[in-house]
């Protein structure tokens, strides 16, 4: 019996594991599940994180912050328990506890590097900017096994021969797989050295830089001169032109607007085969840049469906109010019921987007007072309006002054579709939710939620009535086309009617000619003549 339990049990874990590695995280999680209740007592910490990740990306968070609590009281010192609760943490944007695990990575390993990153970036959440700085530059020092002057000295050397004539200090920046900056004044220039962690979303900014913008120099209107990067120890140091700017206010905004058009100008067809949009894994947290992803794959019933999905989780788990509920059930009525997603086509909705159009990624150029974007990490090809939305959202921006200053404007608005004004008003009703925080919230429905999904409702309402008016249209064009059909076939009838009776005519003259009669005898001869043979 024994023997068969511990087959089944490590059955169950299989089938757990080879449901993970195809990312279907319902039916891992269904039997690990089934595994841990049928082992509880030798569970290995593998299991418990294995678990907790699939919980975690079906948005199951504080599920698995749970399971994780239990796996760290049997393994108190496992790194990978705490690393996986650091994501947890972060997700939930409890701050606190998060600091708190990555100084227990740190006591347990104190040379490792990336413990020193994950504290810093938990002290920027926390926005102790000082404390982030101080833990990102011993990580720096750490990973690289130098001093950080040895290390700004080395990145010099890549823009200039003489790195004396150079000037730097660290800069501190935020961002996801951000270790800060450099920034170095060399004569009358200067540059900007970003330094993250060499992940996909910093080598796409460096595809971006080196790639993009050469196939597409027009960009070199609204974003900084590339200048150098390298590579170290899978740190990436990315130099640009360093802008001496700015932040733009609120007498600026359309500027800004038409700058979001005119990166959008670029369409999916022209960058979709070079630059395809990253396998993302469409997650949702309580910030408004990861809801951005699901616009890339808007079109498609399943990631609307998903989105819902793990907003009401979402909703649930930050314990917002009962009114936000009731709009997320408005507005998933009116996408899903009128099946908005098939009226998007990418070919014709779809360009370039920055992907994360916030006020900091935007300045003055106080030279020529253009307006330049910055922190392309996350550029992809998704809804041309994406950015627009994200932007008004970054600082909350009432409704009333939205459609006057975009929905109502002519080049920018007046340029939009029926169904792109629709879709604007989606991803900014979501965008706007997942800024607020409790207090005053709802004033802030009142603000700059409500009005909008009134009037995509209205919006949705004209495209039934424009939708049902081209059916009707379709209609009657092909009763039309039957009409034509019929008249023709009538002709058709009518000439083969006339044939018809000259051949009927002819056939009687023929039974009634001389011709016939005399040669009647010979007929009946050859008939006979058939049935004998």
């Amino acid at each position: 019996m024994k023997a068969k339990g511990s087959i089944r049990m490590s059955d169950l874990l299989k089938l757990a594991e080879n449901y993970q590695q195809e990312h279907n995280w319902s039916k891992a999680v269904y039997y690990f599940d089934q595994y841990m209740k049928d082992n509880k007592q030798n569970c290995s910490a593998d299991v418990y994180i294995a678990y907790a990740k699939c919980l975690r990306f079906l948005g199951e968070v504080c599920q698995a912050e749970e399971l994780l609590g239990k796996g760290r009281t049997l393994y108190s010192k496992n790194e990978k328990i705490l690393e996986e609760l650091i994501h947890i943490y972060a997700a939930t944007s409890n701050y606190d506890k998060e600091i708190s695990v990555a100084k227990a990575l740190i006591q347990l390993k104190p040379k490792k590097a990336s413990y020193y990153f994950r504290l810093g970036k938990a002290y920027a959440s926390a926005a102790d900017f000082k404390e982030a700085e101080r833990n990102y530059i011993i990580g720096l020092e750490h990973k690289h096994k130098m001093t950080i002057e040895e290390l700004i000295e080395k990145i010099q050397s890549g823009f200039a021969e003489n790195t004396e004539e150079v000037t730097s200090k660290y800069h501190f920046i935020s961002g996801r797989s951000n270790y800060g900056s450099f920034i170095h004044t060399h004569g009358d220039k200067k540059y900007f050295t970003k330094i993250s962690r060499n992940d996909l979303l910093a080598q796409r900014e460096e595809m971006f830089y080196k790639d993009l913008c050469v196939d597409f120099p027009e960009l070199e209107k609204v974003v900084p001169a590339y200048i150098h990067s390298i590579v170290i120890n899978n740190i990436i140091y990315l130099t640009i032109e360093m802008i001496d700017g700015d932040s733009i206010d609120s007498n600026r905004m359309k500027e800004i607007l038409l700058t979001s058009q005119y990166i959008s100008s670029i369409p999916y067809a022209s960058i979709i085969e070079k630059y395809p949009n990253p396998a993302y894994n469409f997650q949702l947290k309580n910030k408004p840049n990861p809801v951005t992803i699901f616009f890339t794959e808007i079109h498609q019933k399943y990631y609307n469906e998903r989105m819902f999905s793990l907003l009401y989780k979402l909703i649930k788990q930050n314990h917002y109010p009962t009114s936000i509920m009731n709009i997320i059930e408005r507005l998933e009525t009116l996408v899903m019921e009128n099946e908005l997603y098939a009226f998007i086509t990418p070919e014709k909705h779809y360009s370039l987007i920055h992907g994360d159009l916030n006020q900091s990624n935007v300045k003055v150029d106080k030279q020529n007072q253009s307006i330049k974007t910055f922190d392309w990490e996350t550029f992809k090809i998704g809804l041309r309006t994406v950015d627009v939305a994200r932007h008004l959202s970054s600082k909350p921006t009432p409704y009333s002054k939205v459609k006057e200053i975009y929905l109502d404007d002519e080049e920018l608005g007046g340029k939009l579709s029926l169904i792109e004004k629709i879709f604007f008003l989606y991803i900014l009703i979501l965008m706007n939710i997942l800024t607020f925080r409790q207090k005053n919230i709802e004033k802030s429905i009142e603000q700059y939620v409500l009005p909008a999904l009134d009037d995509m409702e209205q919006f949705v309402s004209q495209l039934k009535e424009n939708e049902y008016a081209a059916k009707i249209g379709q209609l009657l064009n092909k009763v039309e086309e039957d009409q034509i059909k019929i008249k023709n076939l009538n002709q058709k009838i009518t000439k083969l009617k006339k044939k018809n009776s000259k051949l009927e005519k002819s056939y009687k003259n023929l039974l009634n000619s001389k011709s016939w009669k005399i040669t009647a005898p010979l007929r009946k001869v050859g008939e006979l003549f058939k049935r004998k043979n």
